[in-house]
């Protein structure tokens, strides 16, 4: 019991931090600036995280959740999505940051995939970018199944396309 109370520490699922509210809660964006810590690091007090580490994480993100649907895709009895629906998933990941890989010292881990995502718990400060994903799911995907005309675009279109495949008869994407 001792041991698996003080791993608890490193479970980073929201649902499992209540007491800390919304406090743990960042947009990436929010973190720009923010000193990244590396066992390797030599030089930790001046590795910080830049708007180009950003775009490097979201471009690997994309490119790890179209390979993860693309598999999806291949195997169908491991994946099954809901007939004539729209889905919403929760994606975990880790990125984990290892300044030796020139390269790529930020690397992408898939955790999990959650059919039910705790929304809920993103909390009232960035209650806006539920909305605004809302917002952007009905004019992206769901609309164009039931409308002809251009839609006018409302939402700030941060949507990321990451895989574009036809799964279902025409029409479907």
């Amino acid at each position: 019991m001792e041991g698996s109370s003080r791993l608890s520490a490193h479970l980073t699922n929201t649902a499992l931090q209540a007491q800390h509210g919304e406090e743990n809660v960042r947009l990436l964006q929010e973190l720009v600036g923010s000193r990244l810590f590396s066992a390797s690091s030599q030089n930790v007090e001046t590795a910080r995280l830049t708007q180009g580490d950003v775009d490097f994480i979201i471009d690997e993100v994309a490119a790890s959740l179209g390979e993860v649907f693309r598999a999806c895709l291949t195997s169908p009895v491991h994946f099954q999505t809901l007939p004539n629906t729209f889905e919403l998933f929760g994606v975990d990941l880790l990125v984990t940051y290892n300044p030796a890989i020139n390269d790529r010292p930020f690397q992408v881990h898939l955790l999990e995939l959650n059919a039910e995502p705790a929304i809920h718990l993103t909390g009232p400060r960035l209650e806006w970018i539920l909305e605004e994903l809302f917002n952007e799911i009905s004019h992206t995907c769901v609309m164009p199944f039931f409308c002809t005309s251009p839609l006018r675009q409302e939402s700030k279109g941060s949507l990321r396309l990451c895989l574009d495949t036809q799964v279902r008869g025409g029409g479907a994407w």
